[in-house]
């Protein structure tokens, strides 16, 4: 017993003073000392969302393809309300912190970012479930194109009406857009609303409780999404480039008070 006890003893002491072996030496990949994330290392994108001093916070950025100088790349991320499906308004005070967007010499094409409040509220058809072809789809937002020739800091406050030509909504037919909402700046409260009068076939964007623009529709109403959601979000829009330095949109916005039509409220 004694003997086994000593051979192991010596096996172990072996085995924790053996170095740790690698086929080759190692190189240093990324030490992160600088922001943001380096597109050319990682193939992930910057997404923080968190409640920050009594508000929703939604960080964002990506990145553009490099394969060519046309189109873009639509990227949303959104915090969903649980039971969308009685939600016909949508309210909440949204500010933006910080903004980027750039664009590409060669591509016509801006990018963009933007904080909205967004939802899909029925289908024009035959909908399919998970799939939002046919879905009309209304938004209103706070946000910044690479071709603005507003004074840095300037947001503008848009949004509009599709209807979904595809199942993930990246082909859309425009409705009618959202006019004459001003802009703001950059750290200032907005409180935007959406609402949906299906009796009027109207959608209503409202900036502060007093600035309106409304679209008008006339297709049929009566059929729920196949993709039914109501979302505060942050979207970003990023120009393809080949002929020049990668493009990249980004933004840090929050969110509060967010209120739905009374008959929504669980």
């Amino acid at each position: 017993m004694k003997s086994l006890i000593l051979i192991s003893a010596a096996t172990a002491a072996v085995l924790c003073s053996s170095p740790t072996w690698a086929l080759e030496s190692f190189a240093s990949y990324d030490k992160f000392n600088a922001a943001p994330i380096d597109a050319s290392k990682w193939a992930s994108f910057e997404r923080v969302r968190k409640v920050k001093a009594g508000t929703l916070n939604h960080i964002q950025r990506d990145w553009g393809a490099t394969q060519s100088d046309s189109g873009a790349q639509g990227v949303s991320f959104g915090t969903s309300i649980a039971d969308p499906s009685r939600v016909t308004q949508l309210k909440a005070t949204v500010k933006v912190g910080s903004i980027e967007a750039i664009g590409c010499s060669a591509n016509p094409t801006a990018s963009s970012a933007r904080a909205r409040l967004i939802g899909t509220f029925f289908n024009t058809g035959a909908p399919t479930s998970g799939s939002m072809q046919g879905d009309v789809l209304a938004q209103v937002w706070v946000g910044r194109f690479s071709n603005s020739v507003d004074a840095p800091g300037t947001l503008q406050v848009g949004g509009g009406v599709f209807v979904c030509q595809n199942s993930d909504c990246s082909v859309t037919t425009a409705v009618g857009t959202f006019t004459n909402l001003g802009t703001t700046t950059l750290n200032q409260n907005v409180t935007l609303q959406l609402e949906w009068d299906k009796a009027a076939k109207t959608f209503t964007a409202v900036r502060d409780g007093s600035t309106s623009s409304s679209v008008s529709y006339t297709v049929s109403d009566n059929i729920a999404p196949g993709n039914s959601f109501k979302q505060v979000a942050t979207r970003t829009d990023i120009a393809a480039c080949l002929s020049g330095p990668r493009t990249t949109a980004a933004i840090d916005a929050t969110f509060d008070n967010v209120a739905v039509n009374k008959s929504a409220k669980p």
